[in-house]
């Protein structure tokens, strides 16, 4: 099989060049502090992980309070994140690897427990029906309103 590309410099269409041809997808690690902060051994999980590869797509960041799906996520909430969030990507860019987030909201499968907001879903009555046809109801699924609707879109630019 012929391997030789795999290692080449990739340019995508937007003209960023990613410096080899093997990505890492996104992957929930559970590795971030309970309040999303990098630690120890997320750092040294990232270095190990970031090696001859030419893209890290860091998996699953949170970016509003009501969509945190899973403990020791990482969150993009406010400026306090960017630290953390600066820190694992300059680990991922000091192996040579390019390094993106995954910018995520848990939806109907965000947790109250960890966020003290209720889930919001585009229906309620759907998700709250499907929560607990899977067994896995754990607190009342809300509708979006407009507003919130407009904040989430927000959230993620």
């Amino acid at each position: 099989m012929e391997t030789s590309k795999l290692f080449e410099k990739y340019t995508l269409n937007n003209n960023v060049e990613v410096p080899g041809r093997l990505v890492i997808g996104p992957m929930t690690v559970f590795g971030s502090n309970k309040d999303g902060t990098i630690n120890d051994e997320e750092r040294e999980y990232l270095k190990l992980r970031a090696t001859w590869i030419g893209l890290y797509i860091l998996g699953a960041t949170a970016v509003s309070q009501e969509g945190i799906g899973f403990d020791y996520q990482p969150l993009a909430l406010s400026e306090k994140d960017l630290p953390s969030l600066k820190e694992r990507a300059q680990i991922i860019k000091d192996q040579g690897v390019l390094a993106i987030n995954q910018i995520y909201h848990g939806g109907l499968l965000s947790r109250k427990d960890l966020s003290g907001l209720d889930p919001l879903a585009p229906s309620s009555e759907i998700a709250n029906q499907l929560l607990k046809d899977k067994n896995q109801f754990k607190s009342e699924v809300k509708e979006f309103t407009d507003e919130q609707i407009k904040k989430t879109i927000n959230d993620f630019s």
